[in-house]
């Protein structure tokens, strides 16, 4: 009796199954539906009736598609909401005649080709590297707004629908507090507040906080549901308004002597789980000993991420803070992680803290949309490296 053949994928899964699939694969790589369609015509036929599959976009500089590719693939893209990585101007015309469709925008340069006159009813994640002012379109569903630039110009917020995320890097900036109702996550780099903030602020959803270089900000913000938050040294002198009991992970870099005080961070995060500090290893040092002659202090604290500014540590060093951490698992009869890196750079800092605290707002900014789902650079990156196929999309 001859075996049974084997089904294929598409025989055992139905279409729709198969389209999502297809999908799933498009926003790991931009190209994968000119890829997955060349597998079979089964396959082909599938994707060119998965409109989805085709509404996420990547063009860059120096190879990108050409305006007739772009035209294409918009064009079996159907009414698909569109999900543009753009870092090239020369295809903004193209983009500009759908931009009632386009759900998420990532783009190098705000420029008024693609933004003068048009309304984005749709547009709910806007990322742009290099903000130049224009006027903001009509964008009422906006929930993730990212902005650098490398001028400290003002870039005004009251016009924008209630945010849930916002980065902002080196801007000045007013009418941050008008989302302080429906942010989730603020992350402000290099910034200077117009609005004079005269008492406390609630945050009532904000869950995840950065502050680099923001001072007088701190001092006014009441988050009662903050988890995440980590800052620069230049604001660790400064406190919140009251305790926040509901952070679990709280990151620091380039932390001085001066600056650290261990008592007042038990004050106001008494149930951290987590802590990340990036600085000299004598105030390393000063930290670990804090803790090993105060064991009711920080009773939750489970792991200390410990890089060292300076990218050497010796092993006297590192032998003398494993041992004042074992002294506090014994006291306290717990059992602490002491993350160190000792090779040298880059520092492996948790990805709880996104790693903030030491890059640039520009790279955390894209880690931190991975961790939130909207982005998977990793598999990307390594999918890049594997694929052998042409940049230009084959043609189905």
């Amino acid at each position: 009796m001859n075996p049974t053949p084997s089904l294929v994928i598409h025989e055992l899964l139905p279409s729709e199954m198969m389209g999502v699939i297809f999908e799933e694969h498009a926003k790991l790589e931009w190209m994968a539906p000119a890829i997955d369609g060349q597998v079979c015509r089964f396959w082909r036929e599938i994707v060119l009736n998965t409109p989805r599959a085709w509404s996420y976009i990547e063009i860059r500089y120096g190879c990108h598609p050409s305006m007739g590719e772009l035209r294409l693939w918009l064009r079996r893209s159907g009414t698909a909401p569109l999900h543009i990585d753009c870092h090239s101007e020369i295809l903004y015309g193209i983009l500009s005649y759908h931009h009632t469709r386009i759900v998420s925008l990532q783009a190098t340069n705000g420029s008024k080709s693609i933004f003068e006159g048009r309304d984005f009813p749709r547009m709910q994640h806007l990322s742009i590297s290099h903000w130049y002012p224009f006027q903001w379109g009509s964008m009422p569903k906006l929930q993730s707004l990212r902005l650098y630039t490398a001028r400290r110009c003002v870039v005004p917020l009251r016009g924008l629908p209630p945010l849930k995320m916002l980065t902002l890097a080196c801007f000045q900036c007013t009418s941050v507090l008008w989302h302080s109702q429906s942010l989730t996550t603020l992350m402000l780099y290099d910034m200077s507040l117009v609005d004079v903030i005269s008492g406390p602020v609630t945050f009532p959803s904000l869950t995840y906080l950065s502050l680099y270089n923001v001072r007088d900000l701190k001092p006014h913000i009441n988050a009662p549901c903050l988890v995440t938050y980590h800052e620069s040294g230049s604001t660790v002198d400064e406190s919140f308004y009251i305790p926040l009991p509901s952070l679990v992970e709280y990151g620091v870099s380039y932390l001085s002597t001066s600056s650290l005080d261990p008592a007042e961070w038990h004050l106001y995060f008494p149930n951290i789980l987590r802590v990340s500090l990036r600085a000299r290893q004598d105030v390393l040092l000063s930290f670990l000993a804090f803790l090993a002659n105060h064991p009711q202090s920080f009773p939750a604290l489970r792991t200390i991420c410990a890089p060292v500014v300076g990218y050497y540590l010796p092993e006297k060093i590192y032998k003398n803070m494993e041992s004042l951490v074992l002294a506090r698992n014994e006291v306290c009869d717990v059992h602490v992680v002491l993350p160190l890196e000792k090779t040298g750079p880059p520092f492996c800092i948790p990805i709880f803290f996104a790693r903030v605290c030491d890059l640039s707002i520009r790279r955390s900014c894209d880690l931190l949309m991975h961790i939130l789902g909207t982005g998977r650079w990793s598999l990307k990156t390594f999918r890049s490296r594997v694929l052998t196929c042409s940049l230009s999309p084959p043609k189905l």
